[in-house]
């Protein structure tokens, strides 16, 4: 049995910035697909019931090259790790719920303190990532901030087995210390 259900607009359009979100609503509006850009999938975990949830992450390598005063051509790699995609499959095969966890985390010729680490806790699904302190009260509407390095913000995010995710503070040592 092959189940395949695409990602419903309102998903794919969730957190988008307002320009990304006009561009893409125009392209459906005129019967274009629509989807979740530079998806990668990273984990498969399987459950006891026998379904399993996939666990991807939007992450892609942007390549910029300039030439600077000396006349020299510098090329520089822009590392982004955005917002980390489940997906939930039943015993049958059939998708239960989807969910997105925001992130934005874009970092210059380095890796370093990008993506996340994840542990299974009982029917949880539990993420730990370096955030920006502004993303804690992040509701879905506008921008989030790229991840700081100088606030030294890290979030934990529990996604339920329903899908609801809850964002929590892990540890805030940074210039937003309460």
């Amino acid at each position: 049995q092959k189940s395949f259900n695409e990602f419903d607009e309102s998903f794919v359009l969730e957190d988008m910035r307002r320009k990304e979100k006009k561009k893409a609503e125009k392209r459906a509006d005129k019967g274009k697909e629509v989807g979740i850009t530079n998806p990668k999938i990273d984990e498969f975990i399987r459950r006891e019931d026998g379904g399993a949830v996939i666990v991807g992450e939007r992450q892609w390598i942007e390549t910029r090259t300039r030439t600077n005063s000396q006349g020299r051509t510098v090329t520089y790699y822009i590392y982004h790790h955005h917002d980390i995609i489940l997906v939930s499959i039943g015993p049958d095969g059939n998708i239960e719920w989807n969910a997105r966890v925001p992130k934005e985390q874009s970092t210059t010729n380095s890796n370093f303190g990008s993506s996340y680490l994840s542990a299974v806790v009982g029917s949880s699904i539990f993420f730990i990532f370096n955030d920006h302190p502004e993303n804690m009260l992040y509701n879905g509407d506008g921008k989030l901030k790229n991840m700081s390095y100088k606030e030294n913000y890290v979030a934990l995010v529990e996604v339920d087995s329903d899908g609801r995710v809850f964002r929590r503070t892990l540890m805030n040592e940074g210039k937003g210390k309460n």
